[in-house]
């Protein structure tokens, strides 16, 4: 069954993420991610019919909560990587993932991994769940090593990765600066631009990064 067999279907809000989604081969129905959350409690990920863009949300939200062990859940994320169809998909998984701090490590290599796919929205799909769930002192360098081997004209894997890297800044400034001159020059442009648009980048730190080339 769809999302709209649960949640009704809203043209005005289909048509505003439809924008938004302008490369995905699947429509919005209007159903919004509180709502999605909340469906994803009551239903399994077998009873959903990929029809809107939403079902792959759902999916994703479904996938990405489940308390099964890492083992079986990296088969789940593997199938997930066959509808990676919008910057959405990525990153709605990314906040909604869910693991036991045990198995953190397999989880954290895991998606490390993906970084090195030739597939560009599983490398999105890696950076965005490494920058929600990972970034930490300890992860910081193997990260950015991943960042600066992007080369590529995919905008959205450009974007995944300036967003990663800007946020890598802001926290660990001193060990992600260096890095910045090995990136490609858009992702450079981009993250430069995602770190101005933060308000934790104040004072001398913003100059900083305004100079940066």
């Amino acid at each position: 069954m769809s999302v709209t067999d649960y949640i009704p279907f809203d043209s005005k809000k289909a048509a505003f993420f439809d924008k938004l989604n302008p490369s995905s081969k699947y429509k919005s129905s209007g159903a919004s991610i509180p709502e999605l959350r909340k469906l994803a409690k009551r239903i399994k990920k077998e009873e959903i019919e990929i029809v809107y863009i939403e079902d792959i949300l759902l999916l994703a939200i479904i996938i990405a909560s489940d308390n099964k062990c890492f083992q079986e859940r990296k088969i789940e994320f593997e199938s997930l990587t066959d509808y990676l169809v919008s910057w959405s998909v990525t990153d709605t998984f990314a906040s909604s993932l869910k693991f036991s701090k045990k198995e953190e490590q397999l989880y954290y290599e895991y998606f490390l991994s993906l970084c090195d796919r030739e597939d560009e929205m599983s490398v999105r799909l890696g950076l965005v769940t490494l920058k929600a769930r990972f970034l930490k002192a300890e992860n910081i360098d193997a990260i950015l090593s991943k960042l600066v081997k992007i080369k590529t004209d995919h905008y959205l894997l450009n974007m995944g990765a300036a967003w990663t890297f800007s946020e890598a800044i802001i926290h660990f400034p001193d060990t992600a600066l260096p890095y910045y001159s090995k990136a490609s020059e858009v992702i450079r442009k981009l993250t430069r631009k995602k770190c101005l648009e933060s308000f934790r980048v104040k004072g001398d730190f913003r100059t900083l990064i305004q100079n940066l080339k």
